[in-house]
């Protein structure tokens, strides 16, 4: 079994980013397996036969083997360097043309790193941003699925769409061979001239039609007085009532600060001034300070039809009300990351006390489970996911969850590993790494009981039934 631990523990990978990650031999594995599947035309969801699978195998051991060694005598190994061991142990066991696929394969990636590293954007507000050029698929795929009423693109229009795309992404590389930045102005010119010369005239002229009124909404936007709501907030004194009775000013500044977090990263996309606004129109005078949760949710809930991103704002939103349940306090994204080796063990040992857990499950090594646990891959979720498992699956006492997605994870991994005797916690944290990064995720019964004290993982039976018909 590929383990999920690091294989070499004295052993570090540089990415190209300059992050310092542990080796796990499993993402070798899972690339070579990947590369199988590709040569083999074979969907990634679908198992190799035995003699591939064991093929990947003894090219990832390979590969770990040369790494063991790199460990005596340098604790850093470049990601780089990994991937050309993956080329030249696949060359040398016979695997010539899926050498060659995966060497192709990392060629297109390179290309497509140093072309968004090359190429920066320019937006309105002035922010410069790397270059994607996925985003003009997604403008150019808007334009012809409206020319459909909104339906879904056929394969022809899809390939029409990755056509337009590539004129445009060529024009736009063609325009210098250095490092330079363009705006977004000059990106949305070169779209409508490119659906013009390519005689997708109706669709040109649909594009040009939504560019004035995007043009349009946002000068009626900067004609709007901004921050009124903050200022009758504080003429008004808004203020909140705590558990305890007592009553303090609504902070408008920290209120910020929690908008602010939930927005990190997709700044470009979601506006912290629109939901915090949002928010305070949703507060009242002596509400009580639990309800401000509410509040945020409620203005961001009806931005997701309009803007996706905005989802992950409310996830975040709903994942600071599931740790302040769990560490009993108010506790930021940022704070939680350190807090969640302590949150683990607390939450596993309160689930047992309150015998919804296993005590089994205090037999594993709770410190070193907890220092697997991966904070970060909380901000995976969208809000109707982490809704779902907020409402129905995180485990609960007296109305209040000691539950979070790591911990849940975790716990389910757990119970999956309770049999595994010595090898426990090794198979416990490869079971995590696959569950928490949405690569397979069990069927509700196991996410339901495992660890659990009736550890009941099966969601149907195959058995046998005599028939003489």
């Amino acid at each position: 079994m590929v383990q999920a631990n690091p294989h070499v523990s004295a052993l570090t990978v540089k990415k190209r980013n300059g992050q310092l990650v542990p080796f796990y031999d499993i993402h070798i594995f899972n690339a070579v397996e990947s590369a199988f599947k590709a040569q083999y035309s074979i969907p990634l969801e679908s198992e190799l036969d035995a003699h591939s699978k064991a093929n990947v195998r003894k090219v990832t051991d390979s590969v770990v083997k040369w790494c063991e060694d790199q460990a005596g005598k340098n604790k850093v190994v470049f990601i780089e360097d990994i991937q050309n061991a993956v080329i030249r142990e696949l060359k040398e066991q016979g695997h010539r043309e899926i050498a060659e696929r995966y060497s192709a394969y990392r060629r297109l990636h390179d290309l497509k790193r140093f072309e968004s590293e090359r190429i920066t954007v320019q937006k309105r507000d002035g922010r410069v941003v790397p270059f994607m050029h996925e985003k003009i698929v997604i403008a150019v795929g808007k334009a012809f699925s409206a020319m459909q009423q909104g339906a879904p693109l056929d394969d022809q229009s899809r390939r029409d769409v990755i056509e337009v795309t590539d004129r445009v992404v060529a024009q736009i590389k063609a325009l210098s061979a250095g490092i330079f930045t363009i705006s977004i102005e000059e990106i949305q010119d070169i779209v409508e001239k490119t659906l013009m010369k390519s005689e997708w005239h109706d669709i040109a002229r649909r594009y040009i039609v939504y560019r004035d009124e995007r043009r349009r909404k946002r000068d009626e936007e900067k004609k709007e007085p901004q921050g009124i709501s903050i200022t009758m907030a504080e003429k008004e004194g808004l203020e909140v009532r705590h558990k305890d009775g007592t009553v303090e000013k609504l902070d408008i500044e920290r209120l910020k600060l929690v908008v602010a977090e939930a927005c990190h990263g997709i700044e470009d996309k979601c506006s912290v001034e629109r939901v915090l606004q949002g928010a305070l129109k949703n507060c009242f005078k002596g509400m009580p300070a639990t309800q401000l949760r509410e509040a945020m949710l409620l203005a961001v809930r009806p931005l997701i039809e309009m803007e996706p991103a905005y989802t992950f704002v409310a996830a975040r939103f709903l994942l600071r009300k599931g740790y302040s349940e769990l560490v009993g306090k108010e506790i930021s994204i940022k704070e939680m990351r350190k807090a969640y080796p302590a949150a683990f063990r607390s939450s596993i040992e309160l689930g047992v006390k309150v015998q919804r857990l296993s005590p089994k499950l205090q037999d594993f090594d709770l410190d070193r489970l907890g220092k697997a646990l991966k904070p970060e891959r909380d901000l995976q979720f969208q809000y109707m996911g982490l809704q779902t498992l907020y409402d129905r699956y995180f485990l609960h006492d007296k109305g209040r969850r000691f539950e979070t997605p790591q911990i849940f994870w975790m716990r389910v991994a757990m119970g999956l590993a309770v049999n595994e005797g010595e090898q426990k916690n090794e198979r416990a944290i490869e079971f995590y790494d696959v569950l928490s990064s949405f690569r397979f995720v069990s069927s509700t019964p196991t996410l339901f009981n495992a660890g659990s004290l009736h550890s009941q993982l099966s969601s149907c039976f195959l058995t046998t039934v005599s028939d003489d018909l």
